[in-house]
């Protein structure tokens, strides 16, 4: 099924990259690279970096969605449903590798079948299109939630179970679904190359909607700033990108990868904020009985049919402690460390460039930390 001697080449050259230390990226191989979901914050950062290192990209995008302008990005285009069997052979014609940044994060859906397309079933699509295509190689995007939380002095690392409030969230539960149908495959593929990687809280730029850097602009120049105590482990959007593009070629078949960086409570994460963009702020973390009975007003909105991402479980969330340790990723995919102030300048750069009606201090983006 997987016979072309052009891959076998690539495969026998990347295995050796894995069994030591990995080699520079500009002596990988470079292969051509299925990405879906590159018009999101993840999946556009992927793109970025692999046209850095000159890998061949193609993107696969639905009819009538408009493909962001990314300067000098050379893309190759593709209209289709990532959902469908033959649209995804279609785009994997002449592809060596896949990454799978597509996913369903809306915190406001009510329902689990919601979550499944994008989150589990195109999994299965996808490994059936990648059999059907002769393609081998591929890296999942799942998320750090599938792996159960960890306290500061003991972070969790990816043997840790699922566990409250995640193992009860909607989308948690249809991301480890999904996340389960990858690796079932790569067990039955010994000869490929399957890896999932699980990212914590990304920050960075191309956030176009916004997702995360929502929180940011939350907060930004208020002078008090309110919020749960919780925390999470943040991850610069170009660290995550640059070891799932060593993930292609790196790691092992079959294995997940925590893709997170320093772990930090809400409170820690606004200051760094304020001390980046050069503005004081007060903040005040909200009790968490407070922040419950917020938690039963949603429950109550959503039983009336109103719309709202409140929810018992989705405050439960946010008062979650969620800290991973990566050093697994470190190691074996190169995930470099980067501070949280550059994700941070890096979002409001990028924003700022792009919403100039918003009030931004601009100041200069920082030094990419990520080497050749």
């Amino acid at each position: 099924m997987y016979s072309t001697e052009k891959n076998t080449e690539k495969r026998n050259e990347c295995a050796r990259t894995r069994g030591g230390s990995p080699s520079p990226h500009n002596t990988t191989p470079r292969l051509k690279t299925l990405v879906l979901g590159g018009n999101g914050l993840l999946g556009s950062n992927v793109i970025a970096e692999l046209t850095r290192r000159g890998h061949e990209v193609c993107a696969l995008v639905r009819p009538g969605v408009s493909w962001p302008d990314r300067g000098t990005w050379r893309v190759q285009l593709m209209e289709g449903n990532a959902l469908s069997e033959a649209d995804l052979c279609r785009a994997l014609s002449g592809c060596e590798a896949v990454v799978n940044c597509i996913g369903t994060t809306n915190p406001a859906l009510r329902h689990y079948e919601s979550y499944l397309p994008a989150n589990r079933n195109l999994c299965r699509t996808l490994i059936a299109a990648m059999d059907r295509c002769g393609v081998r190689t591929l890296v999942h995007v799942s998320t750090a939630n599938t792996i159960g939380c960890g306290q500061p002095s003991c972070p969790a690392t990816e043997t840790v179970p699922p566990a409250e409030p995640f193992a009860s969230s909607l989308y948690a539960r249809s991301k480890a679904e999904g996340e389960q149908l990858i690796l079932e495959a790569a067990r039955r593929r010994p000869e490929g190359h399957i890896v999932v990687v699980n990212p914590g809280y990304i920050v960075g730029p191309y956030d176009s909607r916004p997702t995360s850097g929502r929180m940011i602009l939350a907060a930004y120049r208020r002078r008090l700033m309110a919020m749960p105590d919780g925390g999470k482990s943040f991850v610069h959007a170009q660290a995550a990108a640059t070891a799932i593009v060593n993930a292609l070629t790196m790691g092992r078949n079959g294995q997940r990868y925590l893709l997170t960086g320093p772990n930090l409570s809400l409170r820690e994460f606004y200051t760094i904020v304020a001390r980046t963009e050069g503005y004081r702020q007060r903040t005040l973390v909200l009790p968490n009985p407070l922040v419950k009975a917020a938690g039963r007003v949603g429950d109550a909105m959503r039983r009336l049919g109103i719309s709202t991402s409140l929810s018992t479980n989705n405050v439960q969330q946010l008062m979650a402690h969620e800290y991973y340790d990566s050093t697994l990723a470190q190691t074996e995919l190169q995930l470099p460390m980067l501070p949280v102030a550059d994700a941070v300048s890096s979002f409001v750069g990028w924003w700022a460039a792009h919403h100039p009606s918003h009030r931004f201090t601009h100041r200069p983006q920082p030094k990419n930390h990520i080497t050749s």
